[in-house]
């Protein structure tokens, strides 16, 4: 998904989430997001 811009990536997230009711997580895993606890640090 590179070159495009944040607000249309979430859009085509969040879109996939509604049609597939799939999680976040699921969606995440689908499109290779590292998800970042809140107890790990970003470096």
């Amino acid at each position: 998904m590179k070159g495009i811009t944040i607000e249309e990536r979430a859009s085509l997230l969040a879109r996939y989430i509604i049609d597939s009711k799939d999680t976040v997580r699921g969606a995440a895993k689908k499109f290779r997001n590292i998800k970042i606890n809140s107890t790990q640090r970003c470096k």
